[in-house]
């Protein structure tokens, strides 16, 4: 048994003067045919770098590379095909330190039409992805309220607010809504935007899965998020975790544990049984018995 992600997560878009992070760092970068300009959203510097390109550049492209950790430019000029890549983009993926989510689409993510379009199942894993490659900022910012989420049902429709308030560009983080929509009312901000990337990542997480007393599942699934799978979850204790699920339900789990422990689980309230390496257990109130370096399979989920 295994749960596996095909799709790779690689936004782009033709549009000159885009902006974007840079993975792995804290610098937004504002990208035009034969200009760069750099913020630090940590410390507030901000240069310029000139592109030694001649134009006009056919087919110009700015893919923000989530799988590898960084940005490509490229584009066709006059004295051929030329290519810029920005961030420390290495032969080892990061997507396979990191961990990932799928909610089922693979759709082309060219953000002009992803943002046209505006739906979760695409946004949200990109979300996921890049906050867990920019580092810790501390802000406040009104836009954080709508990660608030009391109800199931109403996860999306806060999650399309913060993600029209909080982001411009191309999942380029702020702490105004500049395009003053009416969404959040006008506050005193402070601190940086990377907050907003970093506690998006942990408020979807919290979606899949929690650990406040073992290991809950699917705790706040969004109908709209009906099929799924998450990889290379890791736990407090360094454990490490993949599932899939889909109709709503939970379908396979995959446990590496780092420690021998117990742990309790918590699965969605309507399952009744399923399997640990094809023995059949209950699944209400049930205990899993973790020893260090032995995988457990976890299937055949039943009402």
């Amino acid at each position: 048994m295994n749960v596996q992600i095909a799709a790779r997560l690689r936004p782009f878009s033709h549009l000159p003067g885009i902006v974007c992070m840079i993975p792995q760092t804290s610098i937004q970068v504002q990208v035009f045919p034969v200009l760069l300009r750099f913020t630090d959203l940590l410390t507030g510097a901000k240069w310029e770098e000139p592109l030694h390109w001649k134009g006009p550049v056919e087919g110009f492209t700015v893919q923000l590379d989530l799988e590898k950790g960084g940005i490509e430019i490229f584009g066709k000029t006059p004295l051929g095909f030329k290519r810029k890549a920005l961030g420390d983009s290495v032969s080892t993926p990061v997507s396979t330190r990191i961990e990932r989510l799928s909610l089922g689409k693979h759709t082309k993510l060219d953000w002009q039409l992803v943002w046209r379009r505006m739906q979760m199942e695409e946004i949200v894993p990109v979300l996921f992805q890049l906050g867990q490659q920019v580092p810790e900022g501390q802000g406040t910012t009104p836009i954080l309220n709508l990660l608030n989420f009391s109800d199931k049902r109403e996860v999306c429709q806060r999650l399309t607010a913060f993600f029209k308030t909080g982001f411009h560009g191309m999942m380029a983080p702020r702490l105004l809504d500049e395009d003053f929509q009416g969404i959040v009312e006008e506050k005193e901000v402070s601190g940086s935007p990377l907050v907003l990337l970093r506690e998006g990542y942990r408020a979807v997480r919290a979606l899949f899965f929690n650990e406040d007393q073992g290991f809950s599942f699917l705790p706040n699934l969004p109908p709209e998020f009906h099929a799924g799978r998450l990889l290379n979850l890791c736990t407090s204790k360094g454990d490490l975790l993949s599932l899939e699920w889909s109709k709503k339900q939970l379908k396979k789990v995959i446990i590496k544990p780092v420690q021998t422990r117990e742990v309790q689980l918590e699965l969605q309230k309507f399952l009744r049984s399923f399997r640990v390496n094809k023995k059949v257990k209950h699944a209400i109130k049930t205990s899993l018995t973790l020893v260090a370096g032995e995988t457990l399979f976890l299937d055949r989920f039943e009402k």
